[in-house]
């Protein structure tokens, strides 16, 4: 069941006792042990809904106070015979949360075939906010860290490895990585921490979302000129800055 342990909870105390402020998320109790067991029944794993909330949570907190930089206390890719390629990477965006965490299933997904599919579980069982710290927050909100390039750059990485293997074009794929070697390098670094102010990650940001909503609307030429928008963009931010 999803409840403390003894140990765990003196655990818990004992952290607090030491001279640490914790901020506790307690979920709706029913809701809870309902979402658990539809994960048990439909995902295999009544512990799901609680990684849902573990992961999700952190970021609410980290958007609502302005922190810049999560960090989690374990990498289950490593540890865990997760994702090998996503073993080593310091940060994951949350477009690949639901693929790595979420068993390919959003959170609304998942209730939503609970109501229409299951017997126990009804939209009386819960009110929106009840649902709201098992999800991330909106990636608007997120994206609104705008200062640090580091964490833009891994994650502007990310995207552009995401949109080729969509493609499953084994040489596009293959032209990425050779392109992700290259921002390895000091010299890329230098570069990124020159080129990507406030006002270029903004506009990466927009020029992003506006690519991904075109290709969820199946819109091939719309997504390929936003494309071409983008590296226009990119290729005049990197010349301008060659030569300072």
């Amino acid at each position: 069941p999803l409840i403390y342990t003894e140990i765990g909870y003196q655990n818990f105390q004992n952290f607090r006792n030491a001279g640490f402020t914790n901020l506790l998320c307690s979920p709706n109790g029913r809701l809870h042990r309902k979402l658990a067991r539809l994960s048990f029944e439909e995902l295999g794993d009544a512990f799901h809904v609680f990684v849902l909330g573990q992961l999700s949570y952190a970021f609410h907190i980290a958007v609502k106070f302005g922190i810049p930089l999560v960090f989690f206390g374990e990498n289950g890719e490593a540890e865990y015979a997760g994702d090998p390629e996503s073993s080593n990477r310091p940060y994951i965006p949350s477009s690949e949360w639901t693929r790595l965490y979420f068993k390919g299933a959003t959170l609304s997904e998942l209730v939503d075939y609970g109501v229409n599919e299951k017997n126990y579980l009804t939209k009386k069982d819960f009110q929106p906010a009840d649902l709201l710290f098992y999800q991330p927050p909106p990636l608007e909100e997120m994206e609104k860290n705008y200062y640090n390039p580091t964490i833009f750059g891994d994650t502007d990485t990310s995207f552009h490895r995401a949109l080729a293997e969509s493609t499953g074009n084994s040489l596009l794929i293959w032209m990425i990585e050779q392109i992700t070697s290259v921002r390895n390098q000091d010299e890329w670094s230098r570069m990124r921490h020159l080129t990507l102010n406030e006002q270029i990650i903004k506009e990466y940001n927009k020029q992003h979302r506006r690519i991904l909503n075109a290709i969820n609307a199946r819109e091939p030429e719309n997504a390929a000129s936003m494309m071409r928008e983008h590296l226009q963009t990119a290729r005049l931010s990197l010349t301008q800055t060659a030569d300072i």
